[in-house]
């Protein structure tokens, strides 16, 4: 693959592991990206494989941080300051950006940070569980008998920097245009809560609060022979071939499964009815067979297995480079193709190592006129064909930020997530109103020429063309490339199935779990005296629609058009478990799965609170934030030996939890967390969805936003996760009911309209 962006010059502070993640991607596209170290390096050295994993492809510049006329030059030359906040700020950030921006309009800075530049909460200490418990992530994943279960590796900082990678190449966008850099405020939080599947809405619709159920059947893990195996179940055809494929063809005639609605109640009981068949299959082996019969089984690798699966190594997805101590490691590339290729993932420089720079960077010769009232994709047109979150969720993105988008459904299928709905009724899904918000809704039946015929002009028109069907699905509508290229040669296409187009998977079903589970991401998810489990947040699709966003954006700055993007969904999630993959090369280990406790750092976990499954997330990571902890809590803990020194702390680490567990019992978890971040001590309540209403962080900054929409109730939606100094995003319409635009769309005669409607071409309901 030709490089995307290699006309960029990007320079990076150290000390956070969001913008190390956001500078790797941008370098996997051909970015330059500087690494400003300190002499004795940037602090995340201090983790080989961490480092490893976040900083493939970049140089490294050795600046003392009082040298400012260095600092000066490093920054006049970059198209992209990346700075993240709350790690270490050796390089006292705030005093150079200022200074940098004052000496360049032209200059982008993108600042990401635990909860943005603004609002209330922009002090607060974080940490990735004290993020997990603010965005919704750790309530929804866990058992409910048992306390919530952080999400395994470091999602919590690697999912911000995917986001903000494309927050970025918009606002570049938007200085190509303008001839104006600006500020990029992206709040770790807000990024986080963009990989929640709208349990607020779902609250907010029907007054009922969603948590954790850890995960049955239909989607689930079980023991298997070697392992574990993922059994997923989404349609009803899929529920009879699990059953004959079992040997279970008993199950379809008890009349308490005959729907998925009946077999909910019975969730548990159909997990032990399969965990006993499963238990001495082989997993890989099943999962292919299972595969065969068009079930969308999954399985779980061990990390040393994933590396080696077949469908990366025919696709490509991993490179061999050396590592830290020269031995060699596979890290993976960025999760997409254009055009059937891919650039290689290149190695984490040693420290002071530059590779050699590009011309200098670019003059900005707009003149600034460009209007971008709508935000930086103002002016782009997209047609999104896509449904459920993945491509809905790159598209809506578009959407916020400027795009003009077109959904496209048919009455014949609308998209999946209309049908799972907080209410009942396809106009009242929680789900689906929450990815798809300003855009335009139409309906068009893609299997009959006539619907082909009206989507033709839509495509001339359209910059981008978004799916997220099976390889095969395209083809059966008859718009194929050559078809689809034919009609507008600039279009740039973007594919999103699950596994990608090309490889032995290409044509596997797979949803969300199945994708999760085979991403390696449960080996490191649970409890630790428990099996690999699932998040509570189907993270494959909204982690594949941030990763699309990317891509596009990426091919976008490009310039090239006439292109197919092959996103696979599998690589987008398998990325972001780089570190621990790599972690196991460089020590031949594993790491253990450990709940919501921080290996190197006690305490660090998750307490009970005052009321019916209210929890409270704290850490101590230094002496000070320890002594601070022990002086609020008032329980003599500075003076017991026991918990003398970090050491001794992480070795009595169970009796210090109970300790913190009986204090934390008798308090509210909101008031308790308020109390102990004025004492800077990382704290946080483990929000549920119904907070989400009244949390004023988030509505000072922007991203809640009441809408009214037909047949839903008038209530709050979160929006636009990026924030943007000079080109904000606009939000002016809620997801359109089905086929709401089509007289406005498709621009026809109103007997035109009434034919097609007839002939159920178009249609504004499934009702015949």
């Amino acid at each position: 693959m030709t490089a995307l962006c290699d006309d960029l010059r990007v320079v990076e502070l150290p000390g956070s592991v969001a913008a190390s993640f956001c500078g790797a991607l941008l370098a996997g596209v051909g970015a330059h990206v500087i690494k400003l170290e300190p002499p004795e390096g940037d602090p995340l050295r201090n983790e080989p494989a961490l480092f490893t994993a976040v900083n493939g492809g970049k140089s490294s510049r050795v600046v003392d941080p009082h040298d400012t006329r260095a600092l000066d030059a490093a920054a006049a030359d970059a198209d992209v300051v990346l700075v993240g906040t709350g790690g270490d700020d050796v390089f006292l950030a705030d005093r150079l950006v200022e200074r940098w921006l004052g000496a360049d309009p032209a200059l982008v800075v993108t600042w990401i940070s635990p909860f943005g530049r603004s609002g209330p909460l922009a002090g607060w200490a974080s940490s990735d569980l004290v993020q997990l418990a603010m965005s919704l992530w750790l309530q929804a994943t866990g058992r409910p008998e048992r306390e919530p279960l952080a999400v395994g590796g470091r999602l919590a900082e690697l999912v911000p920097g995917l986001a903000a990678a494309s927050a970025t190449l918009m606002a570049l966008r938007a200085r190509t245009l303008t001839g104006r850099g600006q500020i990029v405020d992206v709040s770790q939080q807000e990024a986080l809560l963009l990989c929640q599947p709208y349990f607020e809405l779902f609250h907010a619709y029907t007054g009922t609060e969603r948590t954790r159920n850890g995960m049955p059947f239909p989607m689930t893990i079980v023991p298997a022979a070697d392992g574990h195996l993922g059994v997923n179940v989404l349609t009803q055809n899929q529920w009879e071939l699990l059953c004959a494929f079992t040997g279970r063809v008993d199950l379809l005639e008890d009349p308490r499964l005959a729907t998925p609605a009946d077999r909910l109640p019975h969730a548990a009981e159909l997990t032990e009815t399969f965990a006993a068949w499963a238990a001495d299959k082989p997993k890989a082996a099943t999962f292919l067979e299972g595969q065969s019969w068009r079930i969308p089984l999954g399985y779980v690798p061990r990390l040393g297995e994933v590396t080696g699966m077949e469908q990366h190594v025919a696709r490509g997805f991993f490179t061999t480079v050396p590592g830290p101590d020269g031995a060699p490691v596979a890290l993976p590339t960025v999760p997409f193709l254009v055009d059937g290729a891919r650039s290689p993932a290149a190695p984490a420089p040693a420290l002071g190592q530059e590779r050699p720079a590009p011309p200098a960077r670019r003059a900005v010769t707009s003149d600034g006129t460009a209007p971008l009232d709508r935000g930086p994709l103002t002016g782009v047109k997209l047609l999104d064909l896509s449904m459920f979150w993945s491509g809905p969720l790159t598209a809506g993105l578009f959407a916020q930020y400027g795009a003009e988008v077109v959904k496209v459904e048919s009455v014949q299928r609308v998209d999946g997530w209309r049908g799972l709905a907080g209410l009942p009724g396809i106009e009242r899904s929680n789900l689906f109103n929450g990815v798809n918000l300003n855009k335009r809704g139409i309906t068009l039946d893609l299997t009959s020429d006539r619907g082909r015929e009206l989507l033709r002009p839509l495509v001339e028109q359209a910059d981008v063309l978004i799916e997220n069907f099976s390889p095969r699905v395209m083809a059966n509508f008859g718009l194929t490339d050559d078809v689809l290229l034919a009609w507008n040669p600039r279009l740039v296409i973007l594919s999103m199935p699950a596994f990608g187009l090309t490889g032995p998977w290409r044509d596997f079903v797979g949803f969300a779990p199945t994708i999760e589970q085979l991403s390696g991401l449960p080996e490191l998810t649970g409890y630790p005296d428990g099996p690999p489990a699932l998040s509570g947040n189907s993270l494959a699709d909204p982690c594949a629609g941030l990763a699309g966003s990317f891509a596009l954006l990426a091919t976008l700055h490009s310039g090239r058009t006439g292109v197919h993007i092959d996103l696979s969904q599998l690589e987008a999630l398998t990325s972001l478990v780089a570190p621990e993959l790599v972690h196991e090369q460089l020590t031949g280990s594993p790491l253990p799965r450990r709940g919501c406790r921080d290996l190197a750092c006690a305490p660090q976990n998750v307490y009970p609170t005052a009321g019916d499954d209210r929890w409270i997330v704290l850490g101590a990571p230094t002496e000070t934030a320890w002594a601070a902890l022990a002086s609020v809590a008032g329980r003599g803990w500075e003076a017991d030996e026991r918990f003398a020194t970090a050491a001794a702390r992480r070795a009595h680490v169970a009796e210090l939890d109970a300790a913190i567990a009986e204090w934390t019992a008798g308090h509210d978890a909101a008031e308790l967390a308020a109390r102990l971040q004025a004492a800077g001590v990382p704290a946080a309540p483990v929000l549920r969805p119904a907070q989400l209403d009244d949390d004023g962080h988030l509505r000072a900054r922007g991203s809640r936003q009441v809408l009214a929409r037909e047949h839903v109730p008038t209530v709050p939606y979160t929006v636009l996760p990026f924030k943007f100094s000079a080109t904000p995003g606009r939000i002016d319409r809620p997801a359109p009911t089905l086929g709401q635009h089509n007289a406005e769309v498709l621009a026809l005669p109103d007997d035109e309209l009434a034919s097609l409607r007839a002939a159920r071409v178009i249609g504004e309901t499934i009702e015949l």
